[in-house]
C-alpha cells in the first residue's frame, strides 16, 4: 500500500474560502567566506656594513716624494754598523717634534696669531728639512709666508725688503683674514703629508728591527 503524502495545514478564512498556509521564506544561501591564510614572516639576517679599507701599508723601498732620499741617507751615514739608534732616535724625537708644533699651531691659529704661526712653521719647517721629509717642509714653509702675510703664490723667497714691506703691510703684503684662511688650508693638508712620513719612517724601521 502507498503511504499518502501528509496533509498540507490549510486555514479557512471568514468567506469560508480555504487558504494556504504561507510557508516562512527560505534562508539566504550561505556564501563561503575564504580566509587567506596568515602571513608567514620571513627572518631578514642583516649583513655587516662592508669595512671602509684603510691606507696602504706604506713601502719602505719607494719613499714617493714622501722623503728626500739624498738627505735621509746622509743621516743614515751617521748610524753604526750594527745599529740604527742615531736615525731611528732623530726621527722619533721629530714625531714629538711634530706633534707638540701642530698643537700649538692649532692654538695660534685660533687665536688669529699670524707671527705665532709663522714661528712654529719656520720650525717644523727646519726640522723636517733636516729629517728629510720634504712635504712637510714645503707646506711648512708656506704657512711661515702667510704668517708673515706673503703671498706665497708670487713671492717665494722675499729679499729683505720685500720682508719689511710685508711685515708692515706694505706692497706685497695679502691681508690678515685671507692669511689665515690659506694658512686653514694649508694646515689641514701637511697633517696628513706628516701622517704619511710617519708611517712611511716607522715601517722603515720596523723592516730593520727598530
Amino acid at each position: 500500500m502507498i503511504p499518502s503524502p501528509p496533509a498540507r495545514a490549510t486555514a479557512t478564512s471568514k468567506g469560508g474560502q480555504v487558504a494556504e498556509e504561507e510557508k516562512p521564506p527560505p534562508p539566504p544561501p550561505t556564501t563561503a567566506t575564504t580566509t587567506a591564510p596568515a602571513a608567514t614572516a620571513v627572518s631578514v639576517t642583516e649583513q655587516p656594513p662592508t669595512p671602509t679599507p684603510g691606507p696602504p701599508t706604506p713601502d719602505p723601498d719607494d719613499p714617493a716624494d714622501i722623503i728626500d732620499m739624498d738627505t735621509f741617507n746622509q743621516i743614515l751615514d751617521l748610524d753604526e754598523e750594527d745599529n740604527n739608534e742615531f736615525s731611528s732616535g732623530m726621527a722619533w724625537a721629530y714625531f714629538e717634534q711634530a706633534a707638540a708644533t701642530f698643537g700649538d699651531m692649532d692654538s695660534a691659529f685660533a687665536d688669529s696669531s699670524l707671527p705665532t704661526l709663522a714661528s712654529l712653521g719656520h720650525f717644523l719647517k727646519g726640522s723636517s728639512a733636516a729629517l728629510g721629509v720634504q712635504k712637510v717642509q714645503r707646506s711648512c714653509e708656506q704657512i711661515q709666508h702667510l704668517g708673515e702675510r706673503r703671498d706665497v703664490d708670487v713671492v717665494v723667497q722675499p729679499d729683505a725688503e720685500d720682508d719689511h714691506n710685508a711685515a708692515k703691510g706694505g706692497e706685497g703684503a695679502i691681508k690678515e683674514d685671507e692669511a689665515l684662511a690659506r694658512i686653514g688650508l694649508v694646515l689641514a693638508r701637511v697633517k696628513t703629508e706628516y701622517a704619511e712620513a710617519e708611517q712611511w719612517l716607522r715601517a722603515y724601521y720596523k723592516r730593520l728591527g727598530v
